[in-house]
């Protein structure tokens, strides 16, 4: 939907009415996918990333009246989070599967890092560690429902959230920041319930830019280490996990190559923090991943027709995985309407 609605902005609102016709009057829920027929399915769901798509639609077509018509949708979908996702019942959610997060088998699901847990109390089930990307992505909702409230002038409604969202930053910021060994190093990592680290740095971390919950410090620190052609950065684009992880395949799934929505994520996280002081230098790292998807990957440049795959080879560009995959095809286009560019314009 956020792909298309430059160009086809009401088929963009019906791919999102499509997608909520299916929610659960009850929970609140939405699910993985819906299909030919209008039924929902598929696995436990997908991220809280429904607000987004909205605001950006809306950010584009100005129609208060489809806003207003998805605030509660939206707003029910981010109660279900706390309601059957929080197991401690402390404000911070998990994952019930890689599936759910859109990761499938990445490291930080393998059986060594993750192992279910239920609440007896609350009956609430999930996975052993609150994942960082899960609460950027509600983090980013709550500013985002701020948002909706204003623009349909319900000034309480957008203090409510705007408080919600100032109360759990900090928490945020001190529960997932993983600080290095060195100074002003560091990375976003998923915190199992005992306060350890989960032993994994991966695309999981890139949220906390796009969502802008990182302080400007560690922005920087995470920067650095999207910046490290021995940890993330490869000639093509961004790894989903560091090539210093033992698990890292550079031909797996969510193992270790490019997935243009993570890169994408980091992208626009990174151009957003380089607006602060003294963090101007993101600008530039940002402007580099998009060039090296435009200049290496194959079938990003004219005349290649080569369709746009699921996933790529983060070194040579080479396409994996299933082909005419709509993931990669939106946020092509999203960074093609981004700042026209010599860059995008050699695409087509």
């Amino acid at each position: 939907a956020v792909g298309m609605v430059a160009f086809a902005p009401d088929l963009a609102k019906q791919q999102l009415r499509l997608l909520v016709t299916t929610q659960d009057p009850q929970t609140g829920h939405l699910p993985d996918k819906v299909d030919r027929c209008g039924r929902g399915g598929g696995c436990s769901g997908k991220p809280p990333l429904l607000s987004w798509s909205v605001w950006e639609i809306y950010q584009q077509t100005r129609d208060t009246a489809f806003l207003r018509e998805m605030r509660p949708v939206v707003e029910a979908f981010h109660a279900f989070w706390y309601s059957h996702r929080d197991n401690l019942g402390v404000g911070l959610c998990s994952w019930t599967e890689g599936m759910e997060s859109g990761m499938d088998d990445a490291v930080r699901f393998m059986p060594q890092y993750a192992a279910g847990r239920t609440n007896t109390s609350s009956h609430v089930t999930t996975l052993d560690f609150w994942s960082v990307d899960l609460n950027a992505y509600l983090y980013r909702e709550k500013k985002v429902l701020a948002s909706m409230a204003d623009a349909l002038g319900d000034p309480h409604g957008s203090a409510f959230w705007t408080a919600e969202a100032k109360a759990l930053l900090l928490r945020l910021q001190s529960t997932f920041f993983e600080s290095g060994r060195l100074p002003h190093t560091g990375f976003f990592q998923d915190r199992y319930f005992n306060g350890s680290v989960v032993p994994v740095q991966g695309c999981e971390g890139y949220a906390a830019l796009f969502a802008e919950l990182a302080t400007t410090s560690q922005a920087l620190a995470a920067a650095a280490a999207l910046g490290d052609p021995g940890r993330f950065l490869g000639n093509f684009s961004l790894r989903t996990v560091s090539k210093q992880n033992k698990n890292y395949n550079e031909r797996g799934y969510w193992t270790g190559p490019t997935w243009l929505d993570q890169s994408w994520f980091a992208y626009t996280g990174l151009r957003t923090y380089s607006a602060r002081q003294g963090a101007e230098s993101l600008g530039d790292l940002a402007q580099q991943i998009k060039r090296r998807v435009f200049n290496v990957g194959v079938g990003f440049r004219a005349p290649d027709t080569t369709p746009l795959n699921e996933h790529y080879d983060a070194e040579t560009g080479e396409p994996l995985g299933a082909t005419h995959f709509s993931w990669t095809a939106a946020h092509t286009l999203m960074w093609l309407l981004d700042n026209h560019d010599a860059q995008q314009t050699l695409m087509f």
